[in-house]
């Protein structure tokens, strides 16, 4: 009986820390620091329909280009619709990364979305493209057909997604005084590659990157996070406190394996 209790919490215990490993390494994985000399201002309403793409040009700040943050206005991603987001070379010819967003989701201004790709090392004043594309299912499944008969009167809207311009004084002043551009304006192709429109200003993103190594990445965000902390949770107070937690967890799971 006692062998089955102990094989019992080994188990669970064993789930909960490759739980709890992998929530860390995930959160990890994802931490990366935004360009906070990027000053936005959202500006005019850009929108794209099944088939358009938006290219915009851009120059990375920083070295380990990791995540582009997008603002994206209220509009519900429907079924059968999909965002394809693309980081390609200068050229917007060469992929480098790519992500498919597929419906149903829910767009909210208040909030960027977060394009991840794996870090790019050398990316510091090397220029970009950042490619988002909308498409809509052609080819109909079984299941859409059925759902189709079974709602017929259902109106299918237009999809639709509305991204903002970014008219903010810092960018425009780049726009004016250099033409290498480190932001440009964006440009939206057609279904057949044409042209159909050119923005007066860049859209409205940020650039996001990680640091060397996951302490560099740490410590930078106890320094983001400090002007928000009391001085207890602050610098070598943290550390202590930081390795208290885990003495304690460990002494926790020796007890809880020998028991």
């Amino acid at each position: 009986m006692k062998f089955k209790n102990f094989k019992t919490e080994y188990i669970l215990l064993s789930v909960s820390v490759v739980g709890g490993a992998l929530i860390f390494g995930s959160f990890l994985k994802q931490l990366n620091f935004t360009n906070t000399s990027q000053q936005l201002e959202r500006g005019g309403r850009v929108e794209i329909v099944d088939g358009d793409v938006i290219e915009q040009k851009f120059i990375s700040q920083n070295n380990r280009l990791n995540n582009l943050r997008i603002l994206f206005g209220n509009k519900k991603l429907q079924e059968y619709n999909s965002v394809k987001f693309t980081l390609a070379d200068k050229n917007c010819q060469k992929k480098i990364s790519e992500k498919v967003l597929r419906g149903k989701y829910d767009f909210d201004s208040k909030y960027l979305y977060n394009f991840y790709f794996p870090k790019i090392k050398n990316s510091k004043n090397k220029e970009y493209c950042l490619k988002i594309k909308l498409e809509t299912e052609k080819k109909w499944s079984t299941w859409r057909k059925i759902k189709s008969k079974i709602w017929k009167n259902k109106k299918i809207k237009m999809q639709k997604v509305r991204l903002f311009e970014d008219v903010s004084e810092n960018n425009s002043n780049k726009i004016s005084k250099n033409n290498s551009n480190k932001i440009k304006n964006y440009i939206i192709k057609n279904k057949s590659g044409k042209i159909e429109g050119e923005g007066q200003f860049p859209i409205f993103f940020q650039t996001s990157y990680k640091n060397k190594n996951i302490w560099q990445d740490l410590n930078q965000l106890n320094q983001r996070m400090s002007q928000y902390k009391p001085w207890f949770l602050k610098g070598k107070y943290l550390t202590i406190m930081l390795l208290l937690v885990f003495i304690t967890t460990g002494y926790t799971l020796k007890w809880l394996i020998k028991r």
